[in-house]
């Protein structure tokens, strides 16, 4: 309150209004570009621009944009089928033939988005798949073989028999079933071992053949065989000619391999002491235990005495068992082994003595007839002959006269 001119009291009462200003966020989404109040065009999402308004009460007004852009497209797009495949539909459209065909579509968003197709149509071939069985190792069936697309998938399966197992394909791939993708005309061939290897042999009496696996057993799986000959027989070679034993083999190998034994063969010689005194019979190479006959003809004026190991049968049988010798010894017929009249002839330990023989000549020969001593005339009532070996050996007194002595000892 207050005075006025008058000295009045006077009271004055106000009556205001207060306008405000506003501010507000303007949501806009649009595909691929917006033009806002402020004249600008976005193409891409916006948060951050403002435009100055007055509102009803005539205050200035803040406008935030809060744009969200979203594209559209132009795809270009590319697919390949075969003959068999057509008609084939896409996006609405349907293909009766190879050609270009355009679609319209949105995204998620909504947007309108163009895409092109160029579907191609080829010819599929087909391609023949061939499975069997190795005839080496004929002991399990197959399947997979016939013609399929390329591209496709074929099961390749091995089945073996009782008692064997499936080793592995041709190309050493061990799986089973095997899955194979058809590019080109293929074969694939399966092979089936036992579960034990064996090896055998041309005899079994003769001998056997020790088999040792290094590793697991498979188509590529190393074998060292070893043959092994029974008493008085030998290995000779393997199958293939090959001699070496032991020897390191696939397991294939292993399969078509046998050992070849052959009996052990012994040279039996029959030779004559002296062959002017008598012949023997020819001998050989003889397979153990083989009973042989050996014989000695005597020449005219001499005889069979014996063979070199003391045995006198003539003809002889002999069982074949390691190389051996005989030697037939052979004296003269004429031996009169009976006292000479006044002359006297006997051995004493290593000495031939001959009592009252002088003015006759000696000769003393041993079994294989060779000259051992010769005196043209004895001049001694007792004369004494050193014989260096002992043995059988025969004294010749003068023409006829002849004896028999021993000498045992040296």
């Amino acid at each position: 309150s207050h005075e006025d001119a008058n000295g009045c009291e006077q009271v004055d009462t106000l009556h205001l209004t207060i306008n405000y200003s506003t501010t507000g966020v303007d949501e806009q989404v649009a595909c691929d570009s917006y033009e806002w109040i402020d004249g600008v065009t976005y193409t891409e999402s916006n948060n951050t621009a403002t435009y100055t308004l007055t509102n009803a009460a005539g205050c200035d007004s803040v406008v935030t944009l809060n744009l969200t852009i979203n594209h559209s497209y132009n795809v270009t797009d590319e697919l390949t089928i075969s003959a068999s495949e057509l008609p084939y539909s896409w996006n609405g459209i349907t293909f009766d033939e190879a050609g270009t065909q355009v679609a319209t579509l949105q995204t998620v968003n909504g947007c309108d988005s163009v895409v092109t197709m160029t579907l191609t149509v080829t010819t599929i071939e087909t391609y023949t798949i061939t499975v069997n069985v190795s005839d080496d190792t004929p002991w399990g069936t197959v399947t997979g073989s016939g013609n399929f697309a390329y591209g496709s998938i074929d099961t390749l399966t091995a089945t073996p028999l009782e008692n064997y197992i499936f080793a592995g394909w041709s190309d050493l791939n061990t799986d089973n079933p095997r899955m194979v993708t058809v590019t080109q005309d293929s074969s694939f061939t399966a092979y089936f071992i036992p579960e034990e290897i064996v090896v055998p042999s041309n005899d079994s009496t003769m001998g056997s053949v020790l088999v040792e696996i290094n590793g697991p057993v498979g188509i590529d799986a190393m074998v060292v065989i070893t043959a092994v000959p029974e008493p008085h027989y030998h290995f000779v070679s393997w199958n293939d000619g090959n001699t070496d034993n032991p020897r390191t083999v696939t397991v294939l190998e292993a399969l078509s391999l046998s050992a070849i034994f052959a009996i052990d063969q012994h040279t039996i010689t029959v030779l004559s002491a002296d062959e002017n005194m008598g012949t023997v019979s020819v001998g050989g190479t003889y397979d153990y235990g083989t009973e042989i006959s050996i014989s000695a003809d005597a020449r005219e004026g001499y005889e069979f005495v014996e063979w070199n190991d003391g045995n006198t049968d003539n003809p002889r049988t002999i069982t074949v068992e390691q190389d051996s010798t005989f030697i037939a010894y052979f004296q003269f017929t004429d031996v009169n082994d009976v006292n000479m009249p006044n002359i006297n002839v006997y051995s004493y330990d290593d000495q031939i003595v001959i009592v009252n023989a002088e003015g006759f000549s000696v000769e003393v020969f041993d079994m294989s007839g060779r000259l051992v001593v010769s005196e043209s005339r004895v001049s001694q009532s007792v004369r004494q002959y050193t014989i260096l070996a002992p043995g059988i050996y025969l004294v010749k007194v003068g023409d006829s006269m002849a004896k028999k002595v021993t000498i045992l000892t040296r």
